[in-house]
């Protein structure tokens, strides 16, 4: 019926050949299941679907209305009005059925989020675990599938999708472990960023938008922006001219599901200022419709 998502999985566990389905804008009649599935369902999960805008928070923001948010953890609620899309930050939270049953738990959740750039050793996620190996993150990522919620990708650094994160993928798929999202950083790091605060934001707009593309035509499967903006090492200005350029671009880009500004620092492109009033940046993210 419209408004909800099944999945639907050969084990019981709700890992082996699987899929989602989400009935968005109208009911959805499947006439024919893929033959993975035919008569070899062990594994059936309903779940409400929500409509949300694809303008989110990293973070505990408040008052730029957006209809999602993430924590980089697994331990926020949703609010009638805002969707928590839980994250497995690292291998910790992803490895026993207690992490299973947390995230099958949260109300409104549709999703879970997985692992904080593991393709970095010597950081983040990556440096617990061996989880920068990537046969042991998708060991790891498989037990999310038990969740019988969709499944957002590791989101790496910016070059992950061209290399760690496309091996990932690779052995994943041939393990039928299911990718039902591609999740992505972009900072423009490959520009040379300390050497141009006072880049034209056009210029960096378009290598964003190259780069999303480049991804896209590599997975054909959509995409959620978790962490972005124009440079910490750039001014407020071209952050915030950047930030205009980008966020109408990506509410009008079809493969792009939802996006998630990260601010660069206290002093660069804030949403508030110290008074706790919202600055040129915090006004603009909130009212992009």
């Amino acid at each position: 019926k419209k408004g909800y998502m099944i999945t639907l999985a050969n084990e019981e566990d709700g890992t082996g050949k699987s899929k989602n389905y989400i009935a968005l804008e109208e009911d959805v009649v499947i006439n024919e299941l893929p033959n993975y599935l035919l008569n070899n369902i062990s594994f059936i999960r309903v779940v409400p679907w929500n409509w949300v805008t694809k303008k989110g928070i990293g973070g505990n923001e408040i008052g730029l209305q957006n209809g999602w948010f993430y924590r980089w953890n697994n331990n926020g609620q949703s609010t009638l009005d805002t969707e928590y899309a839980p994250m497995s930050w690292g291998a910790g939270v992803a490895n026993d059925d207690n992490d299973v049953a947390l995230y099958r738990s949260k109300y409104k959740a549709t999703h879970v989020l997985a692992f904080n750039e593991s393709d970095n050793c010597n950081d983040q996620s990556g440096q617990y675990s061996n989880l920068c190996q990537t046969d042991v993150a998708v060991a790891f990522y498989k037990n999310l599938m038990k969740t019988g919620l969709r499944l957002v990708s590791p989101s790496g650094r910016e070059n992950a999708p061209f290399g760690w994160l496309k091996e990932f993928y690779d052995k994943a798929t041939a393990q039928n472990i299911r990718i039902d999202v591609i999740g992505v950083h972009w900072y423009d790091w490959a520009s040379g960023p300390e050497n141009s605060p006072n880049a034209n934001p056009q210029t960096v707009f378009n290598r964003f938008k190259d780069y999303l593309q480049r991804v896209h035509d590599l997975y054909k499967l959509p995409i959620w922006i978790t962490e972005f903006n124009a440079n910490p090492n750039r001014t407020t200005s071209v952050n915030l001219e950047f930030m205009k350029l980008a966020l109408p671009y990506l509410e009008n880009l079809e493969y792009v599901e939802r996006y998630a500004w990260f601010q660069p620092n206290s002093d660069v492109a804030d949403y508030y200022d110290t008074s706790g009033n919202l600055t040129d940046v915090g006004n603009f993210y909130k009212n992009q419709i």
